[in-house]
């Protein structure tokens, strides 16, 4: 046998066991599903803001309320605000005692 014949059927042999193991994943993740919905709804029933879904935040708005937040600080002191504690929440009107959002930026 030659070597392009022996590299072409290793090729096709890491295939196959790549398209056998995502069915494998596809099927445990079917039979999965209703367990993985349960432990959903039931952490939502924790958080009592759940429910009340008139007093509940979206992702967006309290993106939008920190994007207003920081443009307002920059807008009156010509700098961003600071990112370390606890002036990561006083420098843009917020009280760190209210732990209600963590916010630990990092540089890369």
């Amino acid at each position: 046998m030659n070597l392009f014949s022996q590299r072409g059927q290793s090729k096709l042999e890491y295939a196959l066991i790549i398209s056998l193991v995502a069915i494998a994943a596809l099927i445990a993740l079917a039979f999965l599903t209703p367990q993985i919905n349960a432990l959903f709804k039931t952490a939502a029933n924790l958080n009592p803001a759940a429910t009340a879904e008139e007093d509940a935040l979206t992702t967006e708005q309290i993106l939008a309320d920190f994007q207003a937040r920081i443009q307002a600080y920059y807008a009156q002191y010509g700098r961003y605000p600071r990112t370390w504690n606890p002036y990561n929440f006083t420098d843009i009107g917020l009280d760190p005692a209210d732990q209600w959002f963590v916010f630990q930026p990092t540089r890369q």
